[in-house]
């Protein structure tokens, strides 16, 4: 699986209108780290973007152990790696 070419880079639409959204949206770097997470997210996962982007596997806090092999495999797959 590979990403696409005119993936939306999150950090280029308003905070605010990310934040009001009741869905989770985030967004890694090429290097897997966290670089948005919106209030949604934080509230579904129990953690605040600062705490998350503190760790370098950041989605081991908030993926389900029996759904981390695929989760990896695709993130992965999508940051290049």
């Amino acid at each position: 699986m590979r990403p696409r070419q005119s993936q939306l880079d999150v950090l280029s639409i308003p905070k605010s209108l990310l934040d009001h959204s009741r869905d989770v949206v985030w967004q890694a770097d090429g290097a897997g780290r966290l670089v948005f997470l919106n209030l949604a997210g934080e509230r579904l996962f129990g953690r605040s973007f600062q705490s998350l982007a503190t760790h370098d596997k950041w989605w081991t806090e908030v993926v389900h152990g029996e759904d981390m092999a695929v989760f990896e495999d695709c993130f992965r797959a999508a940051v290049g790696d």
